[in-house]
């Protein structure tokens, strides 16, 4: 499989697009499902090895309601919303709310 690259606009709207999911749930002042958790985990994992066109999905996925008869698998991740800032921190992007 061809290595794609990705110019720095396309990572700076994927960072954008995490941060707005995040954004989301911490105006809803609720912790992140095991769907939204997982998908956003897997978010973070995709733009760690730089595959941004994965993350967006993942990103997109977790705006959207579980698959029908989805359940979370032993190793899906619960992570909090937390966590998951600090993922995304840890990887160049803000680290606090932008609301």
């Amino acid at each position: 499989m061809a290595n794609v690259k990705y110019d720095g606009d396309t990572k700076r709207k994927v960072h954008a697009a995490l941060e707005a999911a995040l954004d989301r749930m911490g105006l809803l002042r609720r912790k992140p499902t095991y769907w939204e958790a997982d998908c956003l985990s897997k978010a973070l994992t995709a733009i760690s090895l730089g595959k941004y066109g994965l993350a967006q999905s993942k990103i997109n996925c977790s705006l959207l309601p579980p698959l029908d008869g989805w359940r979370p698998p032993a190793n899906a991740s619960d992570a909090s919303l937390v966590e998951l800032r600090a993922g995304l921190a840890a990887l160049g992007g803000r680290s606090g709310p932008t609301f």
